[in-house]
């Protein structure tokens, strides 16, 4: 705080110092470049902590931002499930009694869309979490406590459990689901978090 009012005192002086000897110059006028000194020396006096203001500031610039990045971020998604949903229908192997749960938790995610997004969102993650883990486990590799969603696809790409083209998309996902539940610089729209809770729903459904 000292040394910002230092700084300020330093502007301030330097300022009327400058006014003064301008208007001290023979010939000298009430022109432009008097109002915009006066002006800095009133600014630097008068205007609150900068700090105060830069929040506000921050969250319309960044928000303007990060909602165009988003918007992309959830396009190349979009074409990255569908590479997945390829895969999977490629590689589609025998159904197994884990893909009987899988239309029950949709419906739950859909149903608490409705309600809470955001909660939906939170929800669907944790269904790809527990589904990625349950078919490495079925693999006969051991997660341990490892609950993250990049990288038990990238241990199931890696021992070709799943395909390829599932690294991107889940990866993505969790790019995109993360930048939206810890976004506090802007206000996600519930029409992003929707495509996404769509795109994760067929993410979830290609698990199986």
């Amino acid at each position: 705080m000292k040394t910002l009012m230092l700084k300020r005192f330093i502007i301030v002086t330097i300022c009327i110092t400058l006014l003064t000897l301008r208007i001290l110059l023979p010939n000298a006028g009430v022109d432009i470049t008097t109002v915009l000194l006066v002006l800095i020396a009133a600014v630097a006096l008068f205007l609150p902590d900068f700090r105060l203001l830069s929040p506000y500031i921050k969250r319309v610039k960044i928000g303007d931002f990060a909602e165009v990045e988003l918007k992309e971020k959830i396009e190349k998604l979009d074409a990255e499930v569908k590479k997945a949903e390829d895969a999977a229908s490629a590689n589609k192997g025998p159904k197994t009694k884990n893909s009987d749960n899988i239309s029950p938790d949709i419906e739950k995610i859909l149903e608490e869309s409705s309600k809470d997004p955001r909660a939906a969102l939170l929800l669907l993650s944790s269904k790809l979490e527990q589904q990625l883990g349950r078919k490495l486990e079925q693999a006969g590799i051991d997660t341990g406590r490892d609950y993250s969603i990049t990288r038990l696809v990238n241990r199931g790409v890696e021992a070709n459990v799943f395909p390829k083209e599932f690294g991107a998309a889940f990866r993505d996902f969790a790019s995109v689901r993360n930048q939206v539940a810890h976004g506090k610089a802007f206000d996600v729209d519930d029409s992003y978090i929707l495509s996404l809770i769509s795109l994760g729903t067929e993410l979830l459904k290609a698990i199986s």
